[in-house]
């Protein structure tokens, strides 16, 4: 979803996320306090599929994301967890985009420290910031940046970016844990946002994807 070249679908999956300046929020939080760094961290652990929807000028997509949490690695000498993700979006049963991404991430703290993208294109995350144990609607903050190499040499830079979050209230007792993620990649501007809708004691309750496909903005829920 997208931010997974799409890149991605969520963390983006994912859909995805923060160490170094330490923890905390930005901007007035207030109500339910949501533990928004556990609930990142064990969504990336957990097997997860998801059919969304959205619409268009009167056409149907139907976007389908898969995590697979896979085996730990070695990144960039760093010790570190992986999932898979994996996209496709169909429009009148017919594949109209698929993407992918293999996040490379640390827990407790969750940091996401790099991935691994179609064609062998690899990810490095560096400026991470703490995602907050506890955050209330209304908090939003700076995740990381991103550098883009053509290949596991990490010779030749293709692309950069830079990802923030934000949590907003959709009930009482849930909350939309939103990443927003821009990237230059070979001089094209890419755009996309990637939510988790998590509730009080961190579980992952649905998706929610904003991404630019040809001339459409599409919201799959």
């Amino acid at each position: 979803m997208p931010q997974w070249i799409w890149k991605s679908a969520s963390s983006a999956a994912l859909l995805a996320s923060l160490t170094a300046c330490g923890g905390g929020s930005n901007g007035s939080s207030t109500g339910t306090q949501y533990p928004v760094n556990d609930a990142i961290g064990t969504f990336y652990q957990t097997p997860q599929t998801y059919t969304l929807h959205a619409d268009s000028s009167g056409t149907a997509y139907t976007l389908v994301m898969h995590l697979t949490p896979g085996p730990q690695t070695t990144f960039l000498g760093q010790q570190a967890l992986t999932a898979v993700l994996a996209d496709s979006i169909t429009s009148n049963g017919t594949v109209v985009a698929a993407g992918g991404k293999t996040v490379v991430f640390l827990s407790s703290p969750f940091k996401e420290i790099g991935g691994i993208l179609p064609g062998g294109v690899y990810e490095v995350d560096t400026a991470q910031h703490n995602l907050p144990d506890l955050a209330g609607a209304g908090a939003f903050g700076t995740l990381d940046s991103q550098t883009y190499f053509s290949d596991s040499t990490l010779t030749t830079q293709v692309g950069t970016g830079t990802r923030t979050w934000a949590l907003d209230a959709v009930t009482e007792q849930t909350a939309k844990f939103c990443i927003d993620d821009t990237d230059d990649l070979g001089g094209s501007q890419e755009t996309e946002g990637d939510c988790e809708i998590i509730d009080a004691r961190g579980n992952v309750t649905g998706l929610q994807i904003t991404l630019t496909l040809g001339a459409a903005t599409l919201i799959f829920k």
